[in-house]
């Protein structure tokens, strides 16, 4: 046993038998001994390379643990503790799995180095249950609340079992998504608890505003499933709820329920602020209208209804319909002036497979923004199996000729010749990309950290800084973006500097402009990179949204990931805009959760 060695002023020259060896840059470290791997650890110090650290969790045996036991506490790269930290649980259910999980629990000092105790919070959760009393004691003494947060994930399975009120407090005060968990099993874990008192204590939650936002919208799902109508008066409170995506769930979730108590309180909602409030509100009210001829009619008002939100929640519900006269409505939507509402109308026509949907879609590769033509050609190519790409005069040429007559191929014979199109696309399209990821997209801003730690150089060797580095592959990437597309650029630190106020048309002086700009940038300040993603979306027509930073916020309105990842998803529910992210030299756990929660593509750069 080990847990006698923890912290019993042994150190680890005393401990550890280091033998001379001689390393080739080259060497793959899987081939050395435990005793090299720590010579090389011990060596480089805060220049070791993290993946050191997990060929030696793998090595699985006492002398890997007591270095990585001493590693813990001493480096303070946030890369090498959580990689230090994370090759913990290689020792998962060998014989050193008691004192690997001791050594993880043991004087995390949470109040004095935070990023520390949420790496190893994160390392007890990938130990399973066996970690379970030490995520509790964790969770009792933490006071950062994401290592709270992190510690509830590995204590869902048995909340869940214990099932009282003290296992509901404890979800209700720490369990946030992406953190915790998936959000769709915070629902569940909610669900399960049944009692009316459990329940009065989620419906108290809900209307508490100093509580999280995702916390409350989780409940209020939870609530709505529960099929009680004790929960009613409390989702009708929800209404009232100052955050949007508070409200919204509060109207699905009453519609869920069945209740019909609530008819005053949605008319006050109809004109919310926000969109994704009054898209719900206009399905639920036709969910509560139950005349045939009343909902037709009051579907026929949504469709062209000046409220973009409306024509959404209108369209979606059309879709379900069978018939000539819904899908004449639908097709109309393909040029509705909202691209929200335009994205929609192409997969309705998609899913209903109709020949005389083709012209339309053929229009919109004409006429619409790069992201949206490329909706419209995909949606052409699973209806009619060609592979025309977007040039809308050989669709139609080819609709002229044979398309109007011949019958569609099936939706599985149109899906293997689209696998073939999208790869050729992405071959023919990655040449037009920033650190790799394809700017597929006419309407893009560029939001890119110059902070402080910008400055630092890019390996050991090298006199490039991350800015300098950043800034070559952006000017590269200025190049393909073709005239006639709009773009700007936003780099931030403590504050934020715009290319432009909005986005700008490309074309020859406008890109030696924008080179120049970047060019004269330098780095310092924090990283305040909730001010710049948002004064990104400021901007109506961005579609496309590149961030990449370096480090973890600092600085601005809100450093907190949990609320940055929250409020950019409430901003981008409904609309068109994807985040796509570049974690430059660092852990990127704020931008991946970005891509993941608006659908982007994700990227780390070494």
């Amino acid at each position: 046993m080990l847990v006698g060695w923890i912290g019993s002023g042994t150190t680890l020259a005393n401990a550890l038998p280091i033998e001379a060896s001689t390393f080739q840059a080259s060497d793959d470290p899987a081939t050395w001994t435990t005793d090299q791997l720590a010579n090389r650890i011990l060596t480089k110090g805060e220049d070791a390379e993290p993946v050191w650290y997990e060929v030696l969790g793998q090595r699985q045996n006492e002398q890997a643990l007591k270095l990585l036991t001493s590693q813990l506490g001493r480096v303070l790269a946030p890369e090498l503790q959580e990689s230090c930290a994370q090759a913990f649980r290689h020792f998962k259910g060998g014989p050193l799995e008691a004192d690997a999980i001791e050594v993880l629990r043991a004087s995390v000092r949470p109040e004095t180095m935070p990023d520390l105790a949420r790496f190893r919070a994160t390392a007890l959760v990938a130990m399973g249950a066996a970690a379970s009393p030490a995520l509790r004691q964790l969770l009792a003494e933490a006071r950062d609340t994401h290592t709270q947060s992190i510690a509830i994930g590995g204590l869902v399975p048995a909340l869940r079992i214990q099932g009282d009120m003290e296992a509901l407090r404890l979800l209700l005060t720490h369990y946030r998504p992406p953190l915790s968990g998936p959000h769709e099993l915070g629902v569940r874990t909610l669900s399960s608890f049944r009692g009316d008192e459990e329940r009065k204590e989620m419906g108290k939650a809900l209307l508490q505003q100093n509580r999280p936002r995702v916390l409350r919208v989780m409940v209020a799902e939870a609530l709505g499933g529960s099929r009680s109508p004790e929960v009613e008066p409390y989702l009708i409170d929800g209404l009232k709820a100052r955050v949007g995506s508070v409200r919204r769930a509060c109207v699905v979730a009453l519609g869920r329920l069945g209740a019909t108590k609530h008819r005053r309180a949605l008319r006050r909602l109809e004109k919310d602020d926000d969109p994704r409030v009054r898209h719900a509100v206009f399905q639920e009210n036709l969910r509560l209208t139950a005349e045939p001829r009343e909902r037709l009619e009051m579907l026929h008002k949504g469709i062209d209804d000046k409220d973009w939100a409306v024509r959404l929640a209108a369209l979606e519900v059309m879709t379900s319909l069978p018939g000539s006269v819904a899908f004449d409505i639908v097709a109309a939507s393909l040029v509705d002036p909202h691209p929200g509402v335009r994205r929609a109308a192409i997969e309705a026509n998609l899913a209903w497979r109709r020949r005389d949907s083709i012209p339309a879609l053929i229009n919109l590769l004409e006429r619409d923004s790069q992201r949206l033509t490329l909706h419209a050609a995909d949606a052409l190519q699973l209806l009619t199996g060609l592979d025309l790409g977007k040039n809308p005069a050989r669709w139609r040429q080819w609709w002229d000729a044979e398309g109007h007559a011949n019958p569609l191929p099936s939706l599985a014979e149109a899906e293997a010749a689209r696998e073939d199109r999208l790869a050729r696309r992405q071959a023919s399209e990655t040449q037009g990309a920033f650190y790799g990821i394809p700017l597929i997209s006419d309407r893009v801003c560029f939001v890119l950290d110059t902070s402080g730690s910008m400055t630092a150089l890019t390996g050991e060797t090298s006199i490039t800084t991350r800015l300098d580095a950043v800034k070559a592959e952006l000017t590269r990437s200025l190049d393909y973006i073709p005239d006639g597309a709009r773009f700007n650029m936003i780099f931030f630190a403590s504050d934020q500097d715009s290319f432009k106020k909005d986005l700008v048309e490309m074309d020859a002086r406008v890109r030696r402009d924008a080179k120049r700009w970047v060019a004269r940038k330098d780095a310092g300040g924090g990283t305040a990179i909730y001010n710049a993603i948002m004064l990104a979306l400021r901007d109506p027509d961005v579609d496309t949204i590149v961030v990449l930073s370096d480090g973890l916020p600092s600085g601005g309105t809100t450093d907190d990931p949990l609320e940055i990842i929250e409020h950019v998803r409430d901003a981008t529910e409904l609309s068109e805009v994807v985040v796509h992210a570049v974690s430059f030299n660092a852990p990127g756990r704020l931008l991946e959760q970005l891509t993941q929660a608006t659908g982007g593509m994700y990227r780390e750069v070494r």
